[in-house]
């Protein structure tokens, strides 16, 4: 029915699957090692951040395409009816002064 419609709703979500958080081996125990886990971590961190921005750049890409259709569509039927009106109100024009032409003529 018509009111089903008008309550559908696109819905999109993204599943982004990562790997556990690297820990340290026993030898790897250390300054050197606890400072390149913590670069590690962040590259992970500015990695997810970053496939975050793109997921989300691309829904408003397809956002800006569906509203940019819906825009074209709105255009095409509003320059149609601009025609049709156009021709409507000349068309009305001529037959007034044909009829007021006659008019004075009798």
């Amino acid at each position: 029915s018509t009111d089903d419609e008008e309550n559908e709703f696109d819905v999109g979500f993204s599943i982004h699957v990562t790997k556990a958080p690297r820990t340290l081996k026993d030898e790897e125990i250390g300054p050197d090692g606890e400072r390149a886990l913590q670069l590690v971590n962040k590259a992970t961190r500015i990695h997810q951040d970053w496939s975050n921005l793109l997921d989300h750049y691309e829904y408003v890409r397809n956002r800006e395409a569906m509203h940019q259709e819906m825009n074209d569509s709105i255009l095409s039927r509003l320059s149609r009816w601009t025609y049709i009106e156009a021709l409507l109100v000349v068309g009305m024009a001529t037959c007034q002064v044909m009829y007021w032409k006659r008019f004075f003529e009798t």
